[in-house]
């Protein structure tokens, strides 16, 4: 959720008082919705979208009680990180003793503590989860425990535009779908369903028609044959500061870089030892041994994972030695790539302590080559802190350094967002704020703030970040695209992206941000990277373009708009058909040990296909007895806890290579090794043919699912 503009004394108030601070085209935007249609709701970020959804769960819920029944809303959000911030919003607005509003969160559901149980509570009448949640709940096993969809009377889908392909809201719509179209007899009782975006966008193609049938496929997947854009521009302006999208401003790189010299010998001294092990093999499988696109690209990273795996498809034409040794070298220089990347876009200092923390990592792998490229960084790193010393300051920072002491010298109480790609660059952000004395006199006070998925970031420092923020104990923000949407900002003064063109979606969002009377929104790129002032400039003409395709949309006749959604729905109907029987099929191999799971990297033997079980419908666990002497673990600095009773602690990997098997999670105090597919090879025993897989649903045997797992594995 945004926030919405709505930032008065009101926002305090709840229940009816709160109708009268719903502005004109807010009752607009709501009214198909309160009508009992099926609506996508499109309003520009910062316009209240949360106040249009809390009016229609309220007229929705007075509808049912005046007919004697209770109503049960689902408001589905894309983050964990939203669900808390939508709750409480929606309880300022409409909550009551009597009418209760809920959050499912995987920390609050346990085994003695259901989705369904948090959903029937008597006084709970709205509850706010992700879809992943909800999925769970309806696929749930056990009867007691089962949501039924039926049962839920409104959905409400914050963020819609996602509905598409496999992202989770879509996945839910098809179960949606699948219980609207079902078998004759069974139950068909679906929910109201509505949506709400600031934009729909144009799906990345460059048609007219084609970005129509984007928006329909968008329509079609959430059942929805009324899109209402805000129709009252004149009310809308009152309220809604525009940013200033300026720039993009391109900056020349370093003029002289001794660093990234340096750098580069290192890494041209690792891709000819890969040469070297293949015996001066131009290429391998079509992929050229020696890379032909700039280092410090995403292009490189390309050219290192297509590499990595073509190796494993041409294991057999190797020897293990070759193998062992050739994607040692290439997990190093996907590292220094890194590396390089971030002293392009930040400090040769950041790049440096990345490059350590890395290495740290890369030790642990066994081979004589694995030594050799450790022993190679290790000799040349007094060359690099000498050349590091003499590297001129980032460009970048600089102009950077020139908006930010711009905008606080000229209203110190200012706001500012700094967004980019990665991790690793907000925290080298972060450390450049906190250590240039002049931001020191300006009294920024930077704060950082990652996604949920970030082990080093707890939810409790994530919500205390974001608070100071708001209270303005934090002057400036740090962050990766989690603040794109939904999270619930006050109006910013200045957003720029750092070396970072986001999505045709999350360009619309972005700029939103910058709300605050006279706001601005910069990109700042370098000239080398990425066409980003083509794909800043194409960004910006798909913004206006998915206006006018959303008013093509909203001219085309009601008879044409079901026509095309039922079209839309019927081929979706006919993929998930195929897709049962392919899990039919699958179910019909039955349980077998024909199979073993290999090391992807160093040809180890794991564990038996029969030695794999699915517990909880999405955690495949080994029990085999020996699993645990086979593999190394990695403890998280602080658990990532995912329910009340359940945490990721850290990650697992090969004893003998460190390649990375996946999770170890903790379910009720017991310890488990959770496995991801990309980290194994599968052998078939009878054939000897090894293949490699980049989801379960594709391997050759079947996983036997199970309730409880039976097994030790110690810490």
């Amino acid at each position: 959720m945004e926030t919405d503009g709505h930032e008065t004394p009101c926002d305090q108030v709840a229940g009816q008082d709160f109708y009268k601070t719903l502005r004109q085209y807010q009752l607009d935007l709501a009214e198909p919705a309160i009508e009992g249609l099926n609506t996508v709701l499109v309003s520009p970020t910062g316009t209240g979208k949360t106040h249009v959804a809390a009016f229609i769960i309220d007229q929705h819920l007075n509808k049912l009680e005046e007919q004697g029944k209770k109503g049960m809303v689902v408001f589905l959000v894309p983050t964990v990180m939203l669900a808390e911030q939508q709750k409480n919003k929606l309880n300022e607005l409409i909550g009551s003793s009597k009418r209760g509003i809920a959050s499912a969160v995987g920390r609050n559901i346990d085994v003695n503590c259901s989705l369904l149980s948090i959903m029937e509570q008597s006084e709970v009448c709205v509850t706010v989860m992700t879809a992943d949640v909800l999925l769970n709940g309806l696929r749930e096993t056990n009867p007691l425990n089962t949501v039924q969809l039926g049962k839920i009377s409104l959905l409400v889908v914050d963020e819609c535009h996602n509905t598409q392909k496999e992202h989770s809201y879509n996945k839910v719509m098809k179960l949606y779908l699948r219980q609207k179209m079902g078998k004759a007899g069974a139950d068909t009782t679906v929910p109201q369903v509505v949506a709400m975006t600031a934009t729909l966008g144009t799906g990345g193609v460059n048609t007219t028609d084609a970005a129509m049938d984007h928006v329909f496929q968008i329509c079609a997947n959430l059942d929805a044959k009324v899109i209402q854009p805000v129709t009252n521009d004149a009310d809308l302006k009152k309220f809604l500061n525009v940013p200033e999208d300026i720039g993009p401003i391109i900056i020349q790189p370093r003029a002289k870089d001794p660093f990234r010299r340096v750098f580069e010998e290192l890494m041209k001294k690792i891709e000819g030892k890969i040469s070297g092990i293949l015996k001066g093999k131009a290429d391998l499988g079509g992929i050229s041994v020696s890379p032909s696109c700039p280092r410090d690209t995403q292009n490189y990273e390309n050219w290192v994972s297509n590499f990595l795996n073509e190796c494993k498809k041409q294991r057999e034409s190797l020897s293990h030695r070759q193998f062992q040794d050739v994607v040692a070298c290439l997990q190093n220089l996907k590292e220094y790539n890194r590396a390089l990347c971030i002293h392009r876009d930040v400090r040769a200092k950041d790049a440096m302590e990345y490059l350590r923390e890395s290495i740290k990592e890369l030790k642990f792998r066994s081979g004589e080559c694995n030594e050799q490229l450790i022993k190679i960084f290790q000799e040349s790193e007094q060359e690099l802190e000498s050349a590091k010393q003499i590297t001129e300051e980032n460009p970048l920072l600089v102009k950077i350094k020139e908006l930010l002491v711009q905008q606080f010298t000229e209203d110190p109480k200012s706001g500012a967002l700094l967004m980019t790609r990665t991790r690793p660059y907000t925290k080298a952000l972060l450390e450049w704020i906190k250590e240039d004395e002049l931001f020191q006199k300006l009294k920024l006070n930077p704060g950082r703030v990652t996604g949920d998925q970030d082990p080093s970031m707890t939810k409790s420092e994530r919500d205390t970040t974001l608070q100071n923020f708001r209270e303005r104990k934090h002057n400036i923000l740090v962050t990766t695209n989690v603040l794109e949407e939904g999270t619930d900002l006050p109006a910013c003064n200045l957003v720029i992206r750092h070396n970072y063109v986001p999505s045709e979606t999350g360009h619309t969002q972005v700029k939103g941000r910058g709300r605050a009377k006279k706001s601005k929104s910069f990109l700042v790129a370098l000239s080398e990277s990425r066409n980003f002032k083509d794909q800043e400039l194409s960004n910006r003409v798909k913004e206006e373009w998915a206006k006018k395709v959303l008013d093509r949309v909203q001219k085309t006749s009601p008879q044409e708009v079901e026509r095309r959604i039922k079209e839309l729905q019927t081929e979706q109907w006919k993929q998930m058909w195929l897709e049962e029987q392919e899990e039919q099929e699958a179910e019909a191999m039955g349980f077998s040990d024909d199979y073993l799971l290999l090391c992807a990297e160093c040809d180890q033997v794991i564990c038996s296909s029969a030695n794999i079980v699915r517990f909880q419908d999405s955690k495949y666990v080994v029990t085999a007895s020996d699993f645990r002497s086979k593999c190394q673990l990695s403890r998280w600095p602080t658990p990532n806890q995912i329910k009340q009773n359940e945490a990721f602690r850290g990650k697992l990997y090969c004893k003998s290579c460190r390649m990375d098997w996946g999770s170890w999670v903790t379910v009720d105090g017991q310890n488990l090794p959770v496995i991801k597919i990309t980290g194994f090879l599968v052998k078939n025993v009878k054939t000897g043919e090894v293949t490699s897989h980049k989801k379960w649903k594709k391997v050759p045997f079947r996983v036997q699912d199970v309730n409880t797992v039976e097994m030790e594995f110690d810490i």
